[in-house]
């Protein structure tokens, strides 16, 4: 038994005033799992298929940066190499960006299998033009893993990669930032299991707990 409404049919949302990119970051060494996480299967279904088919019904374009396997060309998606190897989260948001043809995108990890499409929409209807960045804050730590960023912010980005800082939290500083309160949140998903992330053996068991 699966999620509750997944495999439900997703009309684009309310609040859909111009075409947007969602770019999943599939780079990482998955050292902690020893294996390539994004292929890791729950309820039968690899991470990054998961994440892609929560993704499609919602966005116009997406792009899966850093994904250096010739296997995920069987997911019929942009691919594309990363410009900054090396430089983590931060260097694969600035290859996407710099490529989207869109001037926002949503920007996520190929290992989140729970995310909200529901949720998602009602952040894209938090974008203003004053911002260049809509950013999550649940139990006292921001998500900059699920997030809106304005392609104005590339400058800013660069910046931070010149000063050899890897961290999006580091970008944030930075940016002009619209930070969304767990109140918000729990209106669309009260667990925030949207930003559950899979990267140790421990995650994927609690995660399989939480599928099944």
């Amino acid at each position: 038994m699966g999620l509750r409404g997944e495999g439900k049919p997703l009309l684009k949302p309310q609040a859909y005033l111009f075409p947007m990119t969602a770019l999943i970051l599939a780079g990482g060494q998955s050292r902690r799992l020893k294996q390539d996480k994004a292929w890791l299967e729950l309820g039968g279904k690899p991470l990054i298929r998961r994440v892609a088919d929560c993704l499609a019904p919602l966005f116009d374009e997406i792009l899966l940066v850093g994904a250096a396997s010739i296997r995920y060309k069987e997911l019929g998606l942009t691919i594309i190499p990363d410009e900054q190897p090396g430089e983590g989260p931060l260097g694969g948001l600035y290859t996407g960006l710099q490529v989207a043809q869109t001037p926002w995108v949503f920007c996520c990890a190929c290992d989140m299998p729970f995310l909200n499409p529901t949720l998602i929409t009602a952040l894209l209807d938090q974008i203003e033009p004053e911002y260049t960045a809509v950013v999550c804050r649940w139990e006292q730590h921001l998500h900059p893993l699920h997030a809106f960023y304005s392609q104005s912010s590339l400058p800013q980005i660069k910046q931070t990669l010149d000063v050899d800082k890897r961290r999006l939290h580091d970008l944030l500083a930075n940016l002009r930032v619209k930070y969304i309160d767990e109140g918000f949140i729990k209106l669309y998903d009260p667990q925030g299991l949207s930003f559950f992330n899979l990267n140790t053996p421990d995650a994927l068991q609690k995660a399989t707990e939480i599928f099944f």
